[in-house]
């Protein structure tokens, strides 16, 4: 089984904003006359305080509420580090963004604001002092566990690289009708696990995961797998192993996965080739079930021989899945036969899969 992922990378920004004019707000400080920026002087301030590392950096922002001739912006941090930023000139209404540099992890800041008014001598001065925590938050990630996945049972585990508070979850069919919708608690862990009604041909599974500060990440699973169409090999009697005349229709199976691989190569999750082999009823049901296990292995090998770099699975059916039904110790070639799925995932167990029971390549 195949997925397509699809993922969404979203952002909740965070602002703390204070309004500070001269006048109004206690901890603005001014000397002399006040009166030429009565109530409009001074400074409206904002803060972005929790960004996503790599989306954009924390800033504050001051927007003018008179004419500013010059001013600077100091900033002390809880770990004695120091700056400062030289304001120019501003006039009534403009703004001006400045860029907080802080690497990944969370800060406390003492800002203060200094400015001088327009207007020469006669300008006022202004200076406020505030405090504000700065966090620059790692990126959201998501990956899917690949080796706990187990679609056909209706069971998908999700990891995080972060603490996480809540899932939203919605879950189709093949036509698009919805078999599962709602929000469920993580509740600050990093693992998660996706569940659906193990008898439902799943079309998508789209989640949004939502860690610390509004922060989001969304992935979108789209599952299928594709069966490769192919020659059977004819092996020698009772054996593992084929005639020279045979390679020609591995080699014509083993372009078939490579321009399927190619195909699905944009499709997200890595993946995996499986090989289920069958034979007919001559012999018995245990040893037919050992020859057919070796005999999808030994294709795997030549794959793999040949330069095949994905991981490759086996599983042996023996005479347990007849392609056409015969009576005991029949010789029937459309029952000597191997399935290739090419996914990344468990394939789901059907008729011609009944059980799940595969086997990795060493």
């Amino acid at each position: 089984m195949m997925y397509t992922e699809i993922e969404a990378n979203g952002s909740s920004d965070m602002w703390t904003s204070k309004y500070v004019w001269m006048g109004v707000c206690a901890l603005v400080a001014f000397a002399g006359p006040w009166t030429a920026w009565a109530g409009t002087a001074g400074f409206e301030y904002k803060v972005q305080n929790v960004v996503q590392k790599g989306n954009k950096m924390p800033q504050l922002v001051l927007k003018a509420t008179g004419d500013i001739q010059q001013g600077t912006v100091q900033f002390e941090r809880d770990d004695g580090d120091a700056s400062s930023v030289e304001l120019g000139s501003l006039e009534e209404g403009q703004t001006k963004q400045i860029p907080i540099d802080q690497s990944s992890g969370t800060h406390d800041y003492e800002v203060t604001i200094e400015a001088e008014g327009a207007g020469g001598e006669q300008g006022e001065s202004v200076e406020t002092t505030f405090e504000t925590t700065v966090t620059v938050a790692e990126p959201l990630e998501l990956s899917v566990d690949e080796e706990r996945a187990r679609i056909a049972e209706g069971q998908l585990d999700v990891r995080s690289n972060r603490p996480l508070e809540r899932v939203e979850l919605t879950i189709t069919d093949s036509d698009g009708e919805t078999l599962q919708a709602g929000t469920q608690s993580v509740g600050g862990s990093r693992t998660f696990q996706v569940t659906w009604p193990d008898d439902a041909e799943i079309g998508s599974i789209e989640l949004k995961a939502y860690g610390p500060h509004g922060f989001w990440r969304g992935l979108q699973l789209q599952p299928f797998w594709v069966k490769i169409p192919h020659k059977e090999v004819r092996f020698q009697f009772g054996e593992a192993d084929w005639k020279d005349d045979q390679v020609s229709k591995l080699r014509d199976s083993l372009d078939k996965i490579r321009e399927a691989m190619q195909e699905h190569r944009n499709k997200g999750l890595d993946m995996k080739l499986y090989i289920a082999g069958y034979t007919d009823t001559v012999g018995s049901k245990s040893s037919n079930r050992d020859l057919s296990r070796k005999r999808a292995r030994a294709i795997g090998d030549w794959f793999r021989q040949q330069g095949l770099g994905i991981p490759v699975y086996y599983q042996g059916f023996g005479e347990d899945v007849l392609a056409v039904e015969t009576p005991d110790e029949t010789e029937k070639k459309a029952n000597r036969r191997a399935i290739y799925i090419l996914g990344n995932a468990t394939p789901p167990t059907s008729e011609t899969i009944p059980r799940s029971n595969w086997r990795p390549l060493d």
